[in-house]
């Protein structure tokens, strides 16, 4: 009995401990108590056999790892992890119970086969199986609380690898919002840079705009002051023309003198006809010296009217000459249209030229209005400055509206000015060129007249009262000419004084409306830089916010870095513990191999020294016969 000493349960069972697992996902081997049944034909075969079933009814397959079973279905979900995990857990507390059960139940049948043996031996064999029972309940109870705290740190580690799966989607994902940002301030960059060199072009083209108008308005006055001087021009000329018409009409005068001194010679000849015809009667006999004379004078009459023959043909000429002056005098107005043709020609070019410095005023304004709406598209961060923004471009279009409406004003100024000058000039020099053509006419007329006069009265008394009559009809058309020319030089008057109030007050518009460009090109290059200004501090303000935000995300990139080396060393840490886990599995189940066959060896001990007390037993027990067999039970165990 002493030879055959083994390791004792106790030893066992504090080796177990020692080498237990951490995890609760190794399956408990269901060890239950040894059941016995004592019989007095065939207990041998039946210890044996139980002996021999049991342990291989209750050595229950080890279950896969748990750590490695949340390596395999990580992918998969956390959904269908936790309830694998609640269905082992499950299984594992099922499967306790079921091993309390059959021991609660082995334990009722050997304390009826205890009961049936003597009372010593039965306490005896009773306390070791309540002992080796005791142990077991203490190896699985461990078992449990080692399992929980296995599924506790397989929990713990399935959260940190979701936990990094997730910093890693988030740590993706914030590459690729930096890397868009990063193309998006690229982009801005580029787009600001566009947006300046856009600007500075439009501040060109806006300055030479401004320069071109400063030089087309002088040109303007140029020109208005050189009609001015062409207006003071024939002015001058006007009054020329009244003081050679005043001269015209003193020399009316002294012909009507001579006409009316004509008038009295013709009387005088009349009476001196009537005394001649008187002293006709009385001279009777002088008839044949008058016949003579008669014929004479009748040869003289033929001459005479050769004479008016003449003058009738250089009358002819006259009149063509005068028809001929009539067509130049139509042609004038023709040649007058076309130097006006010219000059509307020449207008309508400058116009041209007004419109397509205009255009290019508007298209700079369009292009600083677009630069603006790009300007404020940038500014989207903040919908105040946006309205404002807004605001400030419709404030902007209505000024350029307002602009070009005064532009147009001015043009139909300018326009009207020039068509009324135009009118003025041309009415005046028509005017002055009929007037000296009249003039002239009357003149040639006159000189004329007094030399047909002169012949006519030397010729002829009806040459002399036709000439009277043509004196008269010059005397009608004069006045009528004379009262024309007044009222033509009201007009003249009238018009010169409409044209300087007009001129007078186009100057004041043109000033007032300078000053007013010139104030809104200042209020608007104060917005501008005062724009320019807001738009620099707001990219500092954008670019002091991006440098926060590229420290933020440095920050957390180190933070990720951070955790990620953490995970590493979670990771390492976790195979590791899964390195530990295999080897406590490993060593648990040699312990359990190792437990078993020392449990089979016991059993066999136990089986052998109760077959062989049972011969002892039919023999009366001895007190110390039983302290000796305490002492061999004390020693197995």
């Amino acid at each position: 009995m002493t030879g055959a000493k083994k390791r004792s349960g106790a030893a066992l069972v504090d080796v177990v401990q020692s080498k237990a697992p951490k995890s609760s996902t190794v399956a408990q081997e269901k060890n239950s108590q040894i059941p016995t049944l004592w019989k007095k034909d065939h207990v041998k075969t039946q210890m044996f056999g139980r002996s021999n079933e049991k342990p291989s009814k209750k050595r229950a397959p080890l279950v896969a790892p748990r750590v490695q079973q949340s390596k395999t279905e990580a992918q998969t979900s956390q959904a269908v992890e936790k309830t694998k995990e609640d269905q082992t857990f499950a299984a594992t507390v099922k499967m306790s119970k079921t091993s309390l059960k059959t021991s609660s139940k082995n334990d009722g049948e050997l304390s009826a086969d205890i009961q049936k043996l003597s009372p010593h031996t039965g306490i005896i064999i009773h306390s070791f199986i309540k002992q080796y029972n005791d142990s077991l309940k203490n190896l699985k109870k461990k078992d449990l609380v080692v399992s929980k705290k296995m599924r506790a740190i397989a929990m713990d580690s399935l959260k940190k690898k979701s936990e990094n799966i997730s910093l890693k989607e988030k740590l993706t994902n914030m590459e690729l919002e930096l890397d868009q940002l990063k193309t998006d301030l690229l982009e801005q960059q580029e787009k600001n840079a566009e947006n300046i060199q856009k600007y500075t072009e439009i501040n060109k083209k806006y300055t030479n705009c401004e320069q071109h108008y400063d030089k087309e308005l002088e040109i303007i006055r140029a020109c208005v002051e050189k009609k001015n001087s062409e207006l003071r021009d024939a002015q001058s000329r006007i009054s020329l023309q009244a003081q050679e018409l005043n001269n015209m009409q003193q020399t009316n005068r002294e012909l009507a003198g001579a006409c009316k001194g004509y008038k009295t010679d013709l009387e005088e000849a009349e009476k001196a006809k009537s005394m001649i015809l008187q002293e006709l009667t009385g001279l009777k006999e002088m008839h044949e010296d008058l016949q003579l004379q008669f014929e004479d004078v009748s040869a003289q009459k033929e001459n005479c009217e050769a004479n008016i023959l003449q003058l009738s043909s250089d009358l002819n000429a006259k009149m063509l000459a005068c028809a001929e002056l009539e067509v130049r005098i139509e042609q004038l107005p023709l040649e007058a249209n076309k130097a006006l043709s010219k000059l509307q020609s020449d207008l309508e070019a400058s116009e041209l030229q007004f419109v397509e410095q205009q255009r290019l005023t508007d298209q700079a304004t369009k292009e600083l209005e677009l630069v603006r709406n790009e300007i404020n598209t940038l500014k989207t961060l903040i919908e105040e400055k946006e309205r404002r923004h807004v605001t400030l471009s419709d404030e902007l279009t209505r000024m350029t509206e307002r602009l070009s409406e005064l532009a147009d004003i001015n043009e139909s100024y300018l326009n009207e000015l020039t068509e009324t000058k135009l009118k003025h000039t041309q009415e005046i020099k028509q005017q002055a060129d009929t007037y000296e053509i009249v003039v002239q006419e009357l003149k040639e007329s006159l000189n004329k007249a007094s030399v047909d006069f002169t012949q006519l009265k030397s010729n002829s008394e009806k040459l002399h009262k036709e000439t009277l009559l043509q004196v008269s009809q010059l005397q009608e058309k004069l006045t009528e000419m004379v009262s024309h020319r007044s009222n033509q030089e009201k007009l003249v008057k009238r018009l010169g004084n409409e044209l300087q109030e007009k001129t007078h007050s186009f100057e004041e518009e043109l000033k007032r409306q300078q000053e007013q460009l010139a104030n809104q090109m200042q209020m608007k290059a104060t917005e501008v830089e005062s724009e320019n200004k807001r738009n620099a501090v707001q990219i500092q303000k954008l670019k002091s916010e991006l440098e926060d935000r590229n420290k933020a995300f440095k920050a957390q990139q180190d933070k990720l870095e951070f955790l990620i080396s953490d995970h590493d060393k979670l990771k390492n840490a976790t195979i590791n513990l899964q390195a530990e886990k295999m080897e406590i599995e490993s060593e648990l189940s040699t312990a359990k191999v190792k437990f078993s066959e020392e449990l089979q060896f016991q059993k066999d001990i136990v089986g052998n020294s109760l077959n062989g007390k049972r011969v002892k037993l039919c023999t009366p027990i001895k007190p110390q016969n039983n302290i000796d067999l305490f002492d061999m039970l004390k020693n197995s165990k």
